[in-house]
């Protein structure tokens, strides 16, 4: 019991089911476990042979922490003539608004298994404008609204390459699909394997799609894919691909030389972490690289092309 961050799923940074903490996204270019908000939880593991079944109770909720539509790492503009949106409506501190998990994982064979369940919370909310007929400008209303997730992992090494799919569907309030204001049940996946190459250089590789349910028309997939609000992920894109690459130099092979790309298929654009990472001791790292964006007008990484910057980052672990 306490203050904790879990971390679930197979998958490289792109993981439908590692929902349990949510995520600072004002940080978004640190890496995936320092952009995780530790909240109070309940946390319990079983163990039977290779089966280990884990279990969680979250009594705190707390949401990721989204840009402001002012900061240059903003997810989207406000309308003109809108300054603002209202912070969003939470859910009240009740019993019957705490969130539980558990999952069932096999370890210790040749692959590694697991299948999950969450019920809880959207960690991003959802904003609704409304049409003024008064003063002829949009109201906004924001608040969370109850999701629950069916998961599955697996993860296992074939030929010397190790492989991983991981997937997950997130059953909203709107199961119908009729609401335009809640999000319709949606799924997502990734499927990825790498390879260790002579020399200690690694490539890795990863597909990632998300896919809307209960569409009826082009213009009901529009209005869809335009709600931020989802589980999983976190980023907003439908459609990417990820490699890594990796080279592991000195006497312990303890720094190393890294890319790590992100592709935005369906909307065209790209983001590009080029690093290297010196660790002097165990604990201490210096870290110089730079991030790169570029893209169509409709993908996320156009927003941040003019964020391109270099940056140097010492880390002491204790």
């Amino acid at each position: 019991a306490g203050k904790q961050v879990v971390s679930w799923g197979k998958a490289d940074e792109l993981n439908p089911t590692d929902i349990i903490n949510p995520q600072d996204f004002s940080a978004l270019m640190e890496d995936k476990i320092l952009r995780k908000i530790g909240l109070f939880q309940f946390k319990a593991d079983a163990k039977w042979h290779n089966f280990i079944l884990e279990g969680i109770w979250k009594p705190e909720f707390n949401s990721c922490q989204i840009p402001s539509p002012d900061s240059r790492w903003a997810f989207f503009s406000l309308p003109p003539g809108v300054a603002s949106v209202p912070s969003p409506t939470r859910p009240e501190p009740k019993l019957e608004n705490t969130e539980g998990a558990v999952k069932l994982g096999l370890t210790g064979h040749s692959i590694d298994a697991s299948i999950s369940y969450f019920d809880g919370w959207d960690n991003i909310q959802t904003t609704i404008a409304a049409f003024n007929p008064q003063t002829h400008q949009p109201v906004f209303s924001s608040g969370f609204h109850r999701t629950k997730m069916i998961g599955a992992d697996v993860a296992g090494d074939f030929f010397s390459i190790g492989v991983w799919a991981e997937g997950a569907y997130f059953m909203t309030d709107d199961r119908d699909g009729v609401d335009p204001n809640i999000k319709n049940p949606y799924g997502q996946f990734t499927i990825g394997a790498d390879y260790q190459f002579p020399f200690e250089f690694k490539v890795n590789l990863q597909y990632y799609q998300e896919v809307l349910t209960k569409i009826d028309n082009d213009d009901e997939r529009t209005q869809e894919e335009d709600i931020v609000t989802k589980l999983g992920m976190g980023l907003p894109v439908e459609q990417a691909v990820s490699c890594r690459l990796e080279w592991k130099f000195g006497v312990s092979k303890s720094h190393r030389l890294e890319v790590f790309g992100l592709y935005d298929i369906k909307h065209i654009g790209v983001m590009v972490n080029p690093k290297i990472v010196i660790v002097p001791e165990d604990a201490f790292s210096c870290e110089l690289g730079a991030y790169l964006f570029d893209g169509d007008d409709g993908s996320i990484f156009k927003r941040f092309d003019r964020n391109n910057e270099p940056y140097l980052k010492c880390t002491y672990a204790f």
